[in-house]
């Protein structure tokens, strides 16, 4: 039987690992924007967090949560900020309680779900876990540019290989802000905003 894409992607993660084991990993401008908003004090969970990368443009004092899939990148964000918990854990599956955080994360993880009931299921578990009144922030990489349409491949599938190791090519799903905004919907969120920003799309949505 051959591997599902979610299994492949976390064995091209695990051999990835080392290379995403570095000092203060760049942040793109509008996701700090988008994050900035975010006070201390506030309970955060960070969906897909990999290695940490984002925790280091969040306030110092938060009540943070990592949760990512990869125990290889868990393993680096543990290393990293060994104050804050990290969780592994699928995120169509969160092992936590309802409406609990104030801010939920997923920065650059939908698009790694190809299929829409596994996105929605992604979704629909963010905004369970979002306290009333909270925020949701995600972004998703813009695909839809000249430089990738020569790597689509069928439905709104993108193969782009890993600029560490190009052998890996990884399959996402190439978002419209359109397409975006019925999928959020469809999981329950008010989306506040949606905007194309840099190489990524990014919104901001409040739980029911």
């Amino acid at each position: 039987m051959s591997k599902s894409h979610q299994s492949k992607l976390l064995d091209n993660y695990a051999s990835l690992a080392a290379y995403y084991d570095t000092p203060n990993p760049p942040v793109w401008q509008e996701i700090k924007d988008l994050l900035s908003e975010i006070r201390s004090g506030s309970s955060v969970l960070d969906i897909g967090c990999g290695t940490g990368r984002v925790r280091q443009v969040l306030p110092t004092n938060l009540d943070y949560t990592g949760l990512d899939n990869s125990p290889e990148l868990l393993e680096v964000a543990q290393r990293r900020y060994p104050n804050n918990k990290f969780i592994q854990a699928d995120a169509r599956q969160l092992p936590l309680p309802d409406k609990f955080f104030d801010a939920v994360l997923l920065i650059a993880v939908v698009h790694h779900f190809l299929n829409k009931q596994d996105r929605m299921k992604v979704l629909s578990e963010a905004r369970r876990v979002l306290k009333t009144g909270g925020r949701l922030y995600l972004s998703v990489w813009n695909l839809n540019r000249p430089k990738f349409w020569r790597q689509w491949r069928g439905w709104r599938k993108v193969v782009i290989p890993n600029r560490h190791n190009p052998k890996i090519k990884r399959v996402y799903f190439a978002y419209t802000q359109a397409k975006l905004r019925r999928e959020l919907g469809q999981s329950g969120f008010t989306i506040e905003s949606v905007s194309l920003k840099g190489q990524n799309i990014v919104v901001r949505a409040a739980g029911c």
